[in-house]
């Protein structure tokens, strides 16, 4: 027994626990991560949407909602409505976190997380509720087979100048002469007729 006992004398019990201080080092540091990890999904869910989804409704990627899947249009609008909102809203938060973190710099390890909790909270407050106005704003524009609810004016072009077609010119009509008009008295023209040469006998 008395042995026993002696292996435990030199023993530490504080050695099993870990150093707080490097446990608390190590939440502070993946505390101030888990702030920025959220708008930089966000960032890049919002690049997917606008240049990566397929350009047609699939149940595989994408943003899909029940009236952005009717038909092509509702799809596209969808997925660039989406990919603005999610885009910029992580760009935004990714900015504002940035410096709301920077003021966090001399508070204590309790604090610290608190602040980093409260701001996971807000970020997932607005994500929801841009995921609630994406569901919606499909809604608004489209029914449920894809048609749109208005249609869109058509734009109407400039009206071209009518070139005037020109005429074909008629041929010029010869004036026919005019016709000499009978003689009553046929002696009154004789003069301008030719007299017809008497015929002479031939020359022996």
């Amino acid at each position: 027994m008395d042995k026993l006992l002696s292996l435990f004398d030199n023993f530490d019990l504080a050695k099993l626990l870990p150093d707080l201080q490097k446990v608390f080092s190590d939440i502070r540091t993946w505390a101030g991560l888990l702030v920025l990890v959220g708008p930089l999904v966000l960032l890049g869910v919002g690049l997917y949407y606008m240049f990566l989804t397929p350009k047609e409704a699939n149940h595989r990627t994408g943003f899909r909602t029940p009236f952005g899947m009717g038909s092509v249009s509702a799809w596209r609008f969808t997925q660039r409505i989406a990919g603005l909102v999610y885009a910029g809203l992580g760009l935004i938060l990714l900015i504002v976190m940035l410096i709301w973190k920077a003021s966090w710099g001399g508070l204590d390890i309790i604090p610290y997380v608190t602040k980093a909790v409260t701001a996971l909270i807000v970020q997932g407050v607005l994500v929801a509720l841009a995921w609630l106005g994406l569901n919606i704003v499909p809604a608004v524009f489209f029914k449920w087979n894809g048609e749109p609810r208005r249609e869109l004016p058509e734009r109407k072009m400039p009206a071209m100048p009518r070139q005037k077609k020109p005429r074909p010119q008629e041929p010029e009509k010869m004036e026919e002469p005019e016709a000499i008009p009978e003689a009553e008295n046929p002696e009154e023209y004789a003069y301008f007729q030719e007299e017809t040469p008497e015929e002479q006998p031939p020359m022996e």
